[in-house]
């Protein structure tokens, strides 16, 4: 329920009175954005009920039937997260009536050295909307890809250590003690014979051992491709691509003209999985940002 087409919750879910005096505010002044629900709970009442009030005043503070409350709002503008604002707890050691809660904006500008280091708080709602405005624009290209380059190579990392794990932590073949004694037994010629040595063969030949070990080769050789011989690539708006040249230059070129073995490999990881490492191709983190093969 709102006057807002830009504000788009459940048919079950409402504003909390006090975050709704600031995102109908911003709504109002920003048509193209876009407030949806971020990861919220489901309150019964307004972040403004007290105890202190009477039970006249806790009433009028209390969520319709049928409704809840929704505290933690994520604004959007041509698909870009632009950043989030809600209501929060107060914590102040002072007495009295005071104000016992807050405005939040949330945005990855925001850099602090203690607390939450991306929300900035604040009690007034004039200084919440200005802080928006200070706070909520497009990413450039050098931002876009300086936070991109940061989460792709690190989730690459992740990727490949997941590949590694069976054969890292011996989680195919139980035991090492028995994996060598067979080794050794090869080695010197002497006949495979005894259970624990017969089921160490078992599973060298499993299909569940050479999966394993296929992943272990591809990550390594891929690991070693990593800084060198890869380029982080970040797909934009239509049909363009952001990506730093041999020389470091920055560049947001059309799909038609970049290289063609860049054409390649980005075709190929658009049909993968997101967190897929591809062999000589890349690594795919999501539709838009990928790690790819020079």
């Amino acid at each position: 329920m709102t006057n807002f087409v830009n504000i788009r919750l459940a048919d079950d879910e409402l504003l909390d009175p006090m975050l709704k005096l600031l995102v109908d505010k911003l709504a109002m002044d920003n048509p193209r954005w876009v407030f949806t629900k971020q990861r919220d709970g489901a309150y019964k009442r307004s972040i403004a009920w007290s105890y202190r009030m009477t039970e006249e005043e806790q009433k009028a503070h209390e969520v319709p039937d049928g409704f809840t409350y929704v505290r933690n709002i994520k604004v959007t503008y041509n698909g870009e997260q632009l950043g989030a604002v809600m209501v929060d707890e107060l914590y102040s050691r002072r007495g009295g009536s005071h104000q016992h809660w807050q405005y939040g904006v949330k945005s990855w500008r925001v850099e602090k050295t203690r607390g939450a280091r991306d929300i900035t708080y604040t009690t007034k709602m004039d200084m919440a909307v200005r802080h928006v405005k200070k706070l909520f624009k497009p990413m450039d290209h050098n931002e876009t890809y300086n936070r991109a380059e940061d989460v792709i190579r690190s989730k690459f990392q992740d990727a490949a250590a997941t590949l590694t794990y069976p054969i890292r932590t011996m989680s195919v073949i139980k035991s090492g003690v028995a994996l060598q004694a067979y080794a050794l037994s090869k080695a010197i010629g002497e006949p495979i014979e005894s259970p624990d040595l017969l089921e160490v063969e078992r599973q060298l030949k499993s299909d569940a051992f050479k999966q394993a070990m296929g992943e272990y080769f591809l990550a390594s050789e891929m690991r070693d491709k990593h800084q060198r011989d890869m380029r982080v690539v970040v797909a934009m708006d239509g049909n363009h691509y952001l990506f730093k040249d041999d020389e470091y230059n920055l560049l947001c070129l059309d799909f038609d003209v970049l290289p063609e073995r860049m054409q390649n490999n980005i075709s190929v990881l658009h049909l993968m999985q997101d967190n897929e490492i591809v062999r000589d191709v890349g690594y795919r983190y999501n539709s838009t940002h990928f790690y790819i093969c020079k």
